[in-house]
């Protein structure tokens, strides 16, 4: 650029003039220097020259160590905006000291995932494994005849002609209707493989030959599941409340009342 000298005439002067140098170089620069003021400069942040030197009247960069422990001070005094504080005092300083992106930055964005992650999953239920079934199986035992009684009343024929074949309501199956595998000559069984693990489930088994004590034929004695003699606890829908027998059974098949 040009410039006009003491005598009105134009000189070149070089733009580099200009540009600040260092204090080792031993030249001034083109503007007046500032009069040091040593409260000030040392609280100044670093600024380094384009040419590799420091200015007069900064420091050393704070090291990157210093910016960390500055942030967990923040995080400590604001919690969750604390953290978001200590992500932008580390940038902040890795810019400064001529870092891109730091590991260190990397490793607490992990963090911070990973706990988010964590809660998540800790506020929810605990999945069930694929391979884990989430059904047991119950074979149901009636010991009873497996031919009709010859001694039933005549006030039971309009039972015996209700219940037909001997056979049981589960509640897992929405009550409907399964008849019974007869093993001659006092036998009754069938087995599930869809029984809910945990959950307390009833049934109700109807048989002709049980006319006599119940309206509806409802047995209230010697049925099995799984071995266990069951004892008669609740009551099932059908016509009316009708006589059953509630369990629970586990993943090994263990039932208990």
């Amino acid at each position: 650029m040009q410039r006009l000298g003491a005598r009105g005439q134009l000189r070149h002067v070089a733009e580099t003039d200009r540009r600040p140098h260092c204090a080792e170089s031993g030249k001034t620069t083109a503007r007046s220097p500032r009069r040091p003021v040593p409260a000030l400069d040392a609280q100044r942040p670093s600024r380094t020259h384009p040419g590799g030197c420091l200015l007069q009247g900064h420091g050393p960069p704070p090291p990157l160590e210093v910016a960390q422990e500055r942030a967990v001070v923040l995080e400590q005094r604001h919690g969750r905006r604390g953290s978001r504080l200590r992500i932008h005092e580390i940038n902040d300083t890795a810019r400064r000291s001529g870092l891109k992106y730091p590991d260190v930055v990397r490793a607490i964005l992990w963090m911070i995932g990973a706990v988010a992650s964590l809660t998540f999953f800790a506020c929810d239920e605990t999945p069930v494994s694929p391979s884990q079934s989430t059904f047991a199986t119950v074979r149901i035992v009636f010991l009873g005849s497996t031919t009709r009684r010859s001694d039933l009343p005549a006030s039971a024929q309009s039972c015996v002609a209700g219940v037909g074949s001997t056979h049981i309501h589960p509640s897992w199956r929405s009550f409907a209707g399964t008849a019974l595998q007869p093993v001659p000559p006092d036998r009754y069984e069938i087995t599930f493989n869809d029984v809910p693990i945990g959950a307390r489930v009833s049934f109700r088994v109807n048989d002709q030959n049980s006319c006599d004590e119940n309206a509806t034929g409802a047995v209230t004695r010697n049925v099995f599941a799984n071995d266990v003699r069951l004892v008669q606890n609740t009551t099932t829908p059908g016509n009316g409340d009708e006589p059953g027998y509630a369990l629970t059974v586990a993943a090994n098949g263990t039932t208990r009342q």
